[in-house]
């Protein structure tokens, strides 16, 4: 079976010579590659190409929500706690270019120059939350929820604009108060006291 195995390769060889076409979708962003170094953004429509040395990179701009995982913090005054966010996002498309604040190249930003743009988005933004918990105390955070969002959501999206990804919202979705109990190996759990402030 293997002794044909060339076969199939030249075939396929072959066949990366013939033109061939891509359907850009309206809800995705989507680039061109030619020639290993001349990068074009696509509109929507029907590109045809020649894979041989044309590749197309594509993936949806429409909006998302990331709910993150609850990371065991302790904020500046020494209470541990277990915190949470959520992001609403979108990569804005070069032909529309809505109230995204003008992300030059967002599309290739996204697909060019991010190798894995949905771990970059969890990843920062659980950075910032780190951040900002642990720079705040319990008080201050609990006090004023909507100033807590509007400044998450100041700040994860400048941490996410160099990916070509538009923040729309990041909000705190868990805020509990708790002792960590953590196990070599296990996901920490945090046991609630009711009587701790």
């Amino acid at each position: 079976m293997e002794a044909f195995a060339w076969l199939g390769q030249m075939a396929e060889t072959l066949g990366s010579f013939v033109p061939t076409w891509h359907h850009q979708e309206w809800q995705d962003v989507g680039v061109s590659v030619t020639c290993g170094s001349t990068i074009k953004s696509l509109k929507p429509g029907i590109i045809v190409y020649w894979p041989f040395w044309t590749q197309i990179y594509n993936r949806s701009a429409a909006k998302q929500t990331n709910n993150l995982k609850t990371q065991t913090l302790t904020t500046k005054d020494g209470k541990p706690i277990a915190a949470g966010c959520m992001v609403r996002y979108h990569i804005p498309r070069p032909w529309v270019d809505e109230e995204a604040g003008q992300i030059e190249n967002a599309d290739i930003k996204a697909l060019i120059e991010t190798e894995d743009v949905g771990q970059a988005i969890v990843d920062e933004t659980l950075a910032v939350l780190c951040e900002y918990i642990t720079g705040k105390t319990k008080v201050e955070i609990n006090e004023d929820r909507k100033r807590v969002n509007t400044d998450l959501t100041s700040k994860v999206r400048s941490a996410l604009r160099p990916y070509g990804v538009y923040v729309e919202r990041a909000q705190l979705t868990d805020f509990i108060a708790g002792m960590p109990l953590i196990h070599i190996g296990s996901i920490p759990i945090m046991h609630t006291d009711a009587n701790q402030q």
